[in-house]
């Protein structure tokens, strides 16, 4: 079976009601950037706006398209910053960038017409997540710029599950006034105040007042698996499976198994479980196994099927199994044919992401049903992934169809804007170009006069190609078209090539150059 993790509970740093509160973004997830707002590109001597408004030049020397403000790169790496960073690896330290400018033009400065007040930034971090693919947002807020806010999204992807989690004490805000100066870890909740030398939220209009404001956020992939199985009541230990076959009334047992595949000990681990509907757990038959109890101990509780229960804690390379057991429903309780019941079983292990595997037993309630009876049964099972040569990947879809139900044709969407309409389960694709796609297929059946769609999670496949792997403390592969941002460069190319006159360029380089 094809395990697919899955996060039970999402722990968000900066909710989207206090985002609301603070900065004036709204319920909704925002991707890329936003809003909408009018831009000017920029040539030398281009004067700036005549009210206050962040990012919103674009193809800025050695920046781009300043909307695109939230970047980031491995800590220590000698390059650029990118967006999105692509394949991140366990232990990567990834330092992210806010680059604010207030647009206003400087001449607007004196009567204090174009100093953005109190400008304040704020980001919000998906803590406590295990998927492939991360999305951290950052707000630049003022109240008098137009609009009041601008936001910008950084992607963060691996072909493994991890999370991301902030490192404390981060913060910093770099400008032609200070260096490296400590920001508050409110910047992940509420947004903190900024400014060039004081950070009292008052930021005058010009590139001699840009700020980078940076934090640190640790790549981790727990490494830890679940794994669910199923047996008939009164089978022996050989015969744990991922489905069973059973009679309406049978009683069965599942068995969730946690195991620590990692390096580090993985404390207060906890096993849930979610029953399908017409089961229902045997009072008191709940029993975990581990080194200490290898016989197993009574849980105290069948607790499992509901808020879960505590396990306890487990060294590198240990294991623990939760096993109990239920009763399937009667004859009544399901119509003629087979009926697939699927259980989900979780873990977590302390604040971590919580990992899900499924087994499941099929009810077999055929005797003394008339053919006419039988309710048509069909599911899409799933999709193998077999690469070939150069980019061309082999597809192998598993379906069922029975009881009425037949298989017409196979819908394949292999990720790269292409698709395939067939009526064979095996296809073959080759990709144009390098990158991660995601490969999913469903399946039309026919039933009686009606066209039904069988999918799952389980008909989905992830391919890479080339992508190259990043070593620890270097930087991913990253796009050509934002070279050299450091610190240093961004300022000096602005101030090259604006009218600033040379005396502030040179101030410029001496207090920013390298710094970042």
């Amino acid at each position: 079976m094809n395990r697919i993790k899955k996060i039970l509970k999402n722990k968000i740093v900066l909710t989207a009601a206090v985002l609301a509160a603070t900065v004036g973004i709204g319920g909704a997830a925002f991707a890329g950037f936003g809003p909408d707002r009018p831009t000017r590109p920029y040539v030398q001597g281009q004067p700036g706006f005549d009210h206050v408004t962040f990012n919103s030049f674009t193809g800025v020397p050695n920046i781009g398209d300043e909307r695109n403000f939230m970047t980031g790169k491995i800590a220590g790496a000698p390059n650029g910053f990118y967006d999105p960073m692509n394949q991140v690896r366990d232990g990567n330290e990834i330092l992210v960038r806010v680059y604010v400018h207030n647009n206003a033009d400087t001449s607007k400065n004196p009567d204090g017409s174009g100093i953005a007040r109190n400008t304040r930034v704020n980001v919000q971090i998906p803590e406590g997540q295990l998927a492939q693919a991360h999305q951290m947002k950052g707000a630049i807020y003022a109240s008098n710029a137009q609009p009041q806010t601008v936001t910008d999204t950084l992607d963060v992807n691996a072909n493994y599950p991890f999370q991301l989690d902030y490192v404390e004490g981060s913060a910093q805000i770099t400008t032609n006034f200070v260096n490296d100066l400590p920001l508050s870890d409110e910047i992940t909740r509420g947004g903190v105040l900024i400014g060039d030398d004081v950070m009292d939220g008052n930021l005058p209009g010009c590139f001699e007042y840009v700020a980078l404001v940076t934090y640190r956020v640790k790549v981790e992939a727990p490494n830890y698996t679940v794994h669910k199985s199923v047996r008939v009541d009164g089978e022996d230990s050989t015969k744990w499976r991922e489905n069973a076959v059973v009679a309406p009334g049978s009683k069965v047992e599942w068995m969730i198994e946690f195991k620590n595949t990692g390096a580090t000990k993985l404390d207060n681990v906890a096993v849930f479980d979610q029953l399908p509907a017409k089961t229902k757990i045997v009072p008191g038959t709940t029993k975990i196994y581990n080194v200490s109890n290898p016989s197993g101990v009574a849980a105290g509780s069948d607790n499992v099927v509901a808020n879960g229960i505590d396990v306890g804690n487990y060294f590198p390379n240990s294991n623990v199994r939760v096993v109990f057991k239920t009763e399937i429903g009667k004859d009544q309780d399901f119509e003629c044919g087979k009926t697939k019941l699927i259980n989900y079983g979780y873990a977590k292990p302390g604040s971590q992401g919580a990992v899900r595997d499924d087994a499941s037993v099929e009810v077999d309630r055929t005797k003394d049903c008339k053919p006419d009876d039988r309710k048509p049964t069909y599911s899409c099972d799933l999709l193998k992934a077999e690469k070939l040569t150069g980019r061309t990947v082999k597809y192998t879809a598993s379906a069922s169809a029975s009881d009425g139900a037949t298989i017409k044709n196979y819908v394949f969407d292999f990720g790269d804007g292409q698709s395939l309409t067939t009526d064979k389960n095996v296809v073959e694709h080759t990709y144009a170009q390098d990158g991660q796609f995601v490969t999913r297929v469903k399946v039309n059946v026919a039933v009686g006069n009606e066209t039904k769609v069988a999918e799952s999670d389980r008909c989905a496949a992830v391919i890479n190609f080339n992508t190259p792997v990043t070593p620890a403390g270097t930087t991913p592969g990253a796009p050509t078209a934002l070279p050299e941002t450091g610190a240093g460069s961004v300022v000096a190319a602005f101030m090259a090539v604006t009218a600033a006159s040379s005396a502030a360029y040179y101030a410029v380089q001496r207090r920013l150059l390298g710094r970042i």
